[in-house]
């Protein structure tokens, strides 16, 4: 129970409950998939409101999010039962960003926010075995 407590604060005060629903033939990944899957890729996506991001986490965890020509570091920490929580160097952040994860099909993925609120994030593209992150976007598309 105090993790789950811990977990929801970690989140921004929403219980993990209020996800919003599922495709039918995607696969929630946990967090063992996670640390196999997510870690040393770049990804590429859109929130669906044609805006576009990039992101590189290697595989230590530390991230770089490319978005409307800002680019801002940070680290991805991995939570039980399958949720990662993003924290950039911004120094407005007040709480880490947190998602969990499903994959469609083989290789493309969509992030939910935790605190079911807000839009998902959708990959277009993955690149893998990413040691280390590029300082700008690559162009993947």
């Amino acid at each position: 129970m105090l993790f789950r407590l811990a977990l929801v604060a970690l989140c921004g005060g929403f219980p993990l409950a209020a996800m919003a629903q599922h495709a039918p033939n995607a696969r929630e990944l946990n967090s063992e998939t996670i640390q196999d899957e997510i870690y040393g890729v770049i990804l590429e996506g859109t929130t669906g409101f044609d805006e576009y991001w990039t992101e590189c986490i290697d595989l230590n965890g530390d991230t770089i999010y490319y978005f409307a020509g800002e680019v801002k570091r940070g680290k991805m920490k991995l939570y039980d039962p399958g949720v990662m929580c993003f924290a950039y160097d911004e120094a407005d952040a007040e709480t880490d960003n947190c998602f969990t994860a499903r994959r469609l099909g083989s290789d493309q993925y969509v992030f939910e926010p935790a605190n079911g609120l807000g839009n998902p994030f959708r990959t277009t593209r993955v690149i893998r075995n990413v040691d280390v992150c590029p300082e700008e976007a690559p162009a993947l598309s």
